[in-house]
């Protein structure tokens, strides 16, 4: 008995009628599964632009996959971004997906949105008295070595 048969006699079973129409349907619907599935299990990403600008270049590529240091991207967002930036928001997260595809163990980033952060500077090499600038958007907003602030 061939699995053709062996499929009908399951439908038959079923109190299905396994003509050729259900049969065909079935099949049908088992590819559109298995597409699916495919699909969700396969991340493809393909940039469609004339010079390749949502894509990373070959020297980014190959620097983020040959790090021999820890590299971590800290991201702060707003929690309720005006809707004209939105659109960085999607192209930054979407950008650092990409780094972290094709970057190595070194590699990794972090997405805070909407919580309190503090940031703290430590000098190297910066002397015996550093002098430090904390700036948003080209404004001076302190200075000192702590910024506490909300990312809103």
């Amino acid at each position: 008995m061939n699995v053709k048969e062996k499929i009908m006699m399951f439908l038959k079973s079923l109190r299905l009628r396994a003509g050729k129409w259900d049969f065909q349907f079935i099949l049908n619907i088992v590819i559109i599964i298995l597409i699916n599935a495919a699909g969700a299990a396969i991340s493809l990403r393909i940039d469609l632009t004339a010079n390749d600008t949502y894509s990373l270049s070959e020297k980014s590529r190959e620097a983020v996959s040959q790090l021999d240091e820890n590299l971590k991207i800290k991201v702060f967002f707003s929690g309720d971004l005006p809707a004209e930036h939105e659109a960085v928001s999607r192209y930054l997260k979407d950008l650092l997906k990409e780094y972290d595809y094709y970057g190595n163990e070194y590699f990794s980033y972090e997405i805070v949105e909407g919580e309190e952060v503090t940031l703290t500077a430590i000098p190297e090499n910066g002397g015996s008295n550093p002098v430090y600038a904390w700036f948003v958007n080209g404004v001076e907003i302190c200075s000192g070595t702590l910024l506490n602030n909300t990312a809103q």
